[in-house]
């Protein structure tokens, strides 16, 4: 067991007694972080040898994990409601949608024959919208600006809404009014964009709000709401993204760079950096997608999910090979920092197709593999896999399943999933359409609930 840990993080294991790993879940919002996350601290909390983990012996001490607990809530961590989404699932429903960022912390004992370790098993939950803002890791606000600018606009940018933003910023004059009707502008982007199932909106508190508590809606209703959020922490330190020639002092947009820079990085210290000074110490990278979702909804949701799984990761990178001269310094570094030496893309809820997970890995191996083959991890630290955390489905012979779907548990035969993402002429939305399944668990909060490859990634990341 273990990972890829610092020196320092080795000792601090050492002297406390655990041997403590981190793990970052990610992926678009609905790819069943929440879900995975409550299914493994059931597990581990109960094991069924026979189900989870079966070579292997979990002890869990119901005294210990309160102790933990009650430390995580005094580091002012955001702590995972563990208890709150059990709870759903034993009433048939699925837990809420992640608010903003938590941590669960399981604390467990694991042996087999005379090998035991005292594991302390770290998971943040992320909401999705929140890893947009990952754009905005130590770069300054010029250069975020230009990055937006890049990415969304310009020549080679995708976005026609941030273009037609850029256009519109040209009528404004640099007075307060002007500043205000340029926030205005950069409002009416974010609500083009929301429609377009874009999940780079920046910054997500506009999305997100301060308790990230999502907003709904359609475009006007999510215009509407957007009257009274700031594009930033408050109405007072607000930002948004200006083209590069804003920061020529012969720019008549000039004077706002002051106050839009204190606005960003504000939102940076108060938003952002809390998360990533937790992921600066993660072990493993768990990549959830909703292959099914992506086949239902269509070409451009694809393409908007691959952008944003490529910036996911470009925010998280293994230990390069360092020039033979740097290598003194690498050494000294490497007391202080954990390099993310896996990483699991994992394509979610296989139970809701018969017997096709390998066909799920395949189109998720298809869409993110030259992305996670820049981490250039070793052999066996890097694989795509199938899960469904919550299996909530009996399969048949003939092809067909069961399943509690909104109209009762019905039986029914799942479309096929094909070998490949169609090409975009052939592939419009609904051309492919599983039903939504509901939890089948049983009431006992001692019996956690049947689940298909889950056991395969918790290996993977205890390094079992």
């Amino acid at each position: 067991m273990g990972s890829n840990k610092s020196i320092g993080r080795k000792m601090i294991d050492f002297f406390s007694g655990w041997e403590r790993i981190r793990v970052v879940l990610l992926g678009s919002k609905g790819s069943g972080k929440t879900v995975f996350l409550t299914s493994v601290g059931d597990q581990l909390r109960h094991q069924v040898k026979e189900k989870f983990l079966k070579d292997w012996t979990i002890s869990f001490d119901p005294g210990e994990d309160n102790k933990v607990q009650e430390e995580a809530a005094k580091s002012g961590i955001p702590v995972f409601k563990f208890q709150e989404s059990r709870a759903s699932f034993s009433n048939g429903e699925w837990p809420e949608k992640t608010q903003d960022w938590s941590v669960h912390t399981v604390p467990f004992t694991i042996g087999k024959d005379k090998d035991k370790k005292r594991i302390l098993l770290e998971m943040l939950d992320l909401p999705g919208e929140r890893v947009a803002d990952f754009a905005m890791i130590n770069q300054s606000y010029q250069q975020w600006c230009s990055w937006m600018e890049t990415s969304f606009g310009g020549v080679t940018g995708f976005s026609t809404h941030f273009k037609n933003y850029l256009k519109r910023l040209r009528n404004f004059g640099d007075d307060e009014e002007g500043k205000e009707a340029a926030i205005s502008a950069y409002k009416d982007y974010l609500a083009a964009e929301y429609v377009s199932y874009s999940l780079s909106l920046t910054p997500s508190i506009v999305k997100l709000g301060r308790d990230g508590k999502q907003r709904s809606g359609n475009k006007e209703q999510f215009r509407d709401a957007l009257k009274e959020i700031p594009v930033g922490i408050s109405n007072d330190l607000q930002f948004i993204p200006l083209p590069r020639e804003s920061f020529d002092k012969g720019s008549p947009h000039y004077k706002w760079i002051t106050d839009f820079s204190k606005g960003y990085e504000a939102y940076k210290k108060d938003v952002i950096m809390p998360i990533v000074s937790w992921c600066s110490d993660v072990n493993s990278l768990l990549y959830f997608v909703n292959v099914l979702d992506l086949l239902n909804r269509g070409p451009e949701v694809y393409n908007s999910e691959k952008k944003f799984a490529e910036e996911v990761f470009r925010f998280f990178r293994h230990k390069e090979e360092q020039n033979i001269l740097l290598k003194p310094f690498m050494l000294i570094k490497d007391w202080f920092v954990t390099y993310v030496d896996s990483v699991y893309v994992v394509a979610t809820q296989s139970d809701r197709v018969c017997d096709q997970g390998n066909e799920m890995i395949g189109l998720a191996y298809q869409m993110l593999k030259e992305v996670v083959g820049r981490f250039e991890l070793e052999d066996g630290k890097t694989n795509f896999l199938s899960c469904a955390a919550v299996d909530t489905s009996d399969e048949y012979e003939d092809g067909t399943i069961s399943a509690q779907t909104k109209d009762g548990l019905k039986q029914y035969k799942p479309s096929n999933v094909p070998q490949e993402w169609p090409p975009s002429d052939k592939w419009s939305p609904g051309s492919f359409a599983w039903p939504n399944t509901f939890p089948r668990i049983d009431k006992r909060a001692d019996r956690p609930p049947n689940q298909k490859g889950l056991d395969a990634i918790i290996r993977r990341v205890l390094s079992l």
